[in-house]
C-alpha cells in the first residue's frame, strides 16, 4: 500500500457520500433522460430529429429534457389493449 492510498480511499468515500446527497435534477441531459425512460441515447436523438420524441429544451448546443415532459410523453403512450394506436 502506498502512502497516498489511505487518503485516496478516504476521498473516494467522501465523494460517494456527496453523490448520494445530491438532489435529483429537474432537467436531464440526453444520456440521463434515456436512462430515466429505459431507452438508448440514440433512440432519443433519432426521435428528436424525427420530431416524434418527448419535448426538450435547447440551450446553446445543450439539450435538456424536463422530467415532467418525459413523464407526460410516456403517459400519452399508455395503452390498454393491442387494438389501440399511439397518437404521436
Amino acid at each position: 500500500m502506498t502512502q497516498n492510498q489511505p487518503r485516496r480511499v478516504e476521498l473516494d468515500a467522501a465523494l460517494a457520500l456527496a453523490r448520494t446527497e445530491l438532489p435529483t435534477p429537474e432537467y436531464l441531459n440526453t444520456t440521463q433522460a434515456a436512462a430515466y425512460l429505459g431507452f438508448t441515447r440514440k433512440n432519443l436523438e433519432h426521435w428528436r430529429a424525427a420530431g416524434c420524441g418527448p419535448s426538450y429544451f435547447k440551450v446553446g448546443r445543450h439539450v435538456r429534457y424536463g422530467r415532467t415532459d418525459l413523464d407526460a410523453w410516456m403517459a400519452q403512450r399508455r395503452l390498454s389493449n393491442t387494438a389501440q394506436e399511439v397518437q404521436s
